[in-house]
């Protein structure tokens, strides 16, 4: 009789993991970078440790509890795309070169693996931010200057853009496609290459997936959105007729697939950030990284959104010095006209033999009002340097400190010094002006991730446009179809009843919209164009 072998032994089943933690370090101009980088090496008896290279080898390990020691076992391992850790090396490169800056001692950019529920997929992986310590309240974690963002309005298209007339999703879709098609030649090419081919969210769905959804706002939703989509792939392949030579199919990107449009759209819909009022919805490389937790985050990103609305400047661009010059001219003239006008109702009065005194002191009122005014449209965001600590706004060189000291007989030296620290301090502000930072804005423990927040919305939305849902979301909301309550009331009450109803709907249907709904692209086109047009009036 043959004895079967049993689990014991087996050799491998007494193999432990090791693991070891190198350094990789890179010499910059004012300083050495180190990231960490681990090993792990697999110890078996009597044979040679064994590195294990993610992605490449058959199985992966885990801890396993056995009469108190820990004991490795072999277990199949998840799919994993073998080059995640060579893309995410590129990319913090490109960060690096960038300047894409991020406290390494506080934070570090992790690959997820995908992870499973039973049969569920409950995390397709990606990328993600951990604490490597505990995170404090208002403390800057990453500094993203805005020129790296990918905006219709900064593309290398946005001429084109202008001429037809382009702008919204589809321009920003056209754009992110064209930076694709460069491939290395691409200023964004470390970027992009990290990104997935494309996101699940229910657009891409096959015709059986989508039956889960019947019933839902998102089948609503979806078929709006196949209208629209299709609307726009048009329009692109107007424009490349017109364009042919500057939309030229290459590194996977192909102008005349639909697919293709589609998944460069997906990845559009579920990472675009609004930037400003120049830029709007734009690609934030490191913002994108972030995952969203409902009502759960620890970060928040901020930006300074009244820019000037046709360069992008934060303060003191030409078109911004010429708007301010106008308005002082509109200003001193309509002074002017009340002066004049002033002085002729208080003629007549004193020809009626009456006192102005009143309307005297109700202009020096108006005038107060104004005054107030205009100080709280002049007041500037708060700023806060790298330390955490508020940046007060400070006078420009040679201004009322430096006149001060010169007042009190300070000598050259100390107006020197004193310059060259006011232009470091306005460099340090026009650092955090022309940047999104991501702030601390609740506290996180070391080692847990660091999430983000894409907006206070329900469910629906969630999946609709980013493909997840939260378990726990007090954001959540239902829509019903008016009919159908019409149609409950008439038979709870009277049809009359209904009608009434219906008619008071009807006459404040914006008080019944759902905000939690996914906006349509021409709804967005129509935001976007009122905000310009109260800019125009402003």
């Amino acid at each position: 009789m043959t004895r079967k072998p049993s689990d014991a032994s087996d050799p491998s089943k007494e193999c432990v993991l090791a693991k070891i933690v190198v350094y990789t370090c890179k010499k910059g101009e004012n300083a050495i970078t180190c990231r960490p980088f681990e090993r792990l090496f697999k110890r078996c008896p009597g044979l040679p440790a064994v590195e294990l290279v993610p992605g490449k080898d058959s199985f992966y390990v885990e801890v396993e509890k056995l009469d108190g020691a820990s004991r490795w076992k072999r277990k199949p391992m998840a799919t994993v795309d073998s080059s995640s850790t060579e893309k995410l090396q590129i990319l913090l490169q490109w960060f690096e070169d960038n300047k894409v800056t991020f406290n390494e001692e506080a934070i570090e950019v992790v690959q997820h693996e995908p992870a499973k529920r039973g049969s569920n997929i409950v995390s397709s992986g990606g990328l993600g931010i951990v604490a490597r310590r505990n995170l404090q309240h208002e403390e800057p974690l990453v500094v993203i200057p805005k020129a790296v963002v990918i905006s219709a309005a900064t593309s290398a298209l946005a001429n084109i853009f202008y001429d037809e007339d382009l702008a919204g999703s589809l321009a920003l879709c056209i754009a992110v496609m064209y930076e694709m098609s460069l491939g290395k030649q691409s200023p964004w090419y470390g970027y992009l290459q990290s990104l997935p081919v494309s996101a699940d969210i229910p657009i891409l769905w096959d015709a059986q997936a989508r039956k889960w959804l019947d019933g839902t706002n998102v089948a609503k939703w979806l078929e709006r959105d196949d209208v629209s989509l299709r609307d726009d792939f048009e329009t692109l392949q107007k424009l490349l007729a017109d364009y042919p030579h500057i939309l030229a199919s290459q590194n996977g990107i192909d102008w005349s697939s639909y697919e293709c449009f589609l998944n460069v759209a997906s990845l559009v819909s579920s990472r675009a950030f609004s930037v400003d009022v120049f830029r709007g919805n734009s690609m934030v490389p490191f913002a994108d990284i972030f995952n969203h937790k409902t009502a759960g985050e620890n970060v928040h990103i901020e930006s300074e959104e009244m820019v000037c609305p046709l360069c992008g400047e934060a303060f003191g661009c030409e078109h911004m010095e010429g708007l301010e010059a106008m308005d002082a001219e509109d200003g001193s003239e309509s002074d002017d006209d009340e002066e004049d006008s002033h002085k002729h109702n208080a003629d007549e009065a004193c020809e009626d033999g009456y006192e102005d005194v009143e309307d005297g002191s109700e202009d020096e009122e108006e005038e107060d009002d104004d005054d107030d005014d205009e100080e709280i449209g002049e007041e500037l965001p708060l700023l806060i340097d790298a330390a955490g600590n508020p940046i007060l706004e400070e006078p420009e060189e040679g201004g009322m400190d430096g006149d001060l000291q010169q007042d009190q007989g300070s000598d050259e030296y100390d107006d020197v010094e004193s310059g060259s620290e006011g232009n470091k301090e306005e460099e340090e502000e026009d650092k955090w002006l022309d940047s999104l930072d991501m702030v601390v804005f609740k506290p996180c423990k070391a080692n847990s991730e660091v999430f983000n927040t894409y907006g206070e919305h329900g469910s629906a939305y969630l999946l609709h446009r980013y493909g997840f849902c939260d378990t726990q979301n007090p954001f959540e909301a239902v829509s019903l179809d008016p009919d159908m309550v019409f149609q409950a009331l008439a038979v709870a009450k009277s049809e009359t009843r209904a009608s009434e109803v219906a008619s008071l709907v009807s006459k404040f249907r914006d008080l019944f919209v759902d905000f939690h709904r996914a906006k349509s692209n021409d709804e967005e086109e129509e935001d976007e164009e009122d905000e310009e047009e109260e800019e125009e009036n402003m």
